[in-house]
């Protein structure tokens, strides 16, 4: 019987879940819960990243005293993300989407790209913590990160990548970045363009299901030796609910 590991994390907790199919019904059990607390300081509202890693492989390592896991999936909240740079460290810490940062560059965007074009392209709701602001405040006042990076990871997939080291950038999660054309499921280029963001800044769109690779034998040998596959789910939480 295959063990599937659910990690679903909120703005403010997260559970490791161990999901099975007994007799054609789905079986969940909680291994593992925790909080996620965001960090205020003077310079912004960030995320405890590297707690919540710590924390996935404490919800690994539950699994595999507890039988086994096969497969594990994460799904967070959107919109965030966090730069690596060319050796695969990241190099500052995440936002979280409540930083007041983001309110100044609304009004930016929409003087070069009218709020009826980006909706028309996107169909993203405007909320002023979407991605694209976030990045376009990246733009105007970090230019060294958003220029020296390797990459950017939205969130799911950033964990994804700590697990694993391989990069990918899964749909749902993608789509919360007004920055993606509904119709191509692929980043708009030329919306990218006109805002100063670089169009290569995310990896390789992939479609949920896909299989981002088995954990890296660093954290293997640190969570119960399982050789655990992890699979790239919808990784928004929106999604997840809409699915299940």
């Amino acid at each position: 019987m295959k063990r599937h590991l659910a990690i679903d994390l909120g703005a403010s907790s997260g559970r490791g879940i161990i999901g099975t199919i007994e007799g054609g019904r789905i079986k969940l059990s909680e291994l593992h819960r925790f909080s996620n607390d965001p960090v205020e300081t003077p310079q912004g509202f960030f995320w405890d990243t590297l707690r919540l890693v710590h924390e996935i492989k404490a919800s690994i390592l539950k699994a595999a005293h507890d039988g086994g896991v096969d497969s594990i999936g994460i799904d967070t909240w959107g919109v965030d993300y966090a730069y690596i740079d060319d050796k695969g460290i990241m190099m500052a810490p995440s936002f979280q989407y409540r930083d007041e940062r983001t309110a100044p560059m609304m009004d930016k965007v929409y003087s070069i790209v009218p709020y009826a074009e980006l909706y028309g392209v996107t169909g993203i709701e405007s909320m002023s913590f979407n991605t694209v602001f976030q990045l376009e405040d990246d733009v105007s006042r970090r230019p060294w990160l958003h220029k020296n990076a390797s990459k950017a990871l939205l969130t799911p997939d950033l964990l994804g990548y700590f697990l694993t080291g391989n990069t990918c950038c899964e749909y749902s999660i993608a789509s919360t970045t007004a920055l993606m054309d509904a119709k191509t499921k692929k980043f708009d280029p030329s919306i990218m363009e006109k805002l100063g963001i670089r169009a290569d800044i995310f990896p390789k769109v992939v479609m949920p299901g896909t299989p981002l690779g088995r954990l890296s034998d660093k954290i293997d040998a640190e969570t119960g030796h399982t050789g655990a596959e992890v699979v790239s789910i919808a990784g928004h939480d929106t999604s997840c609910a809409v699915a299940a």
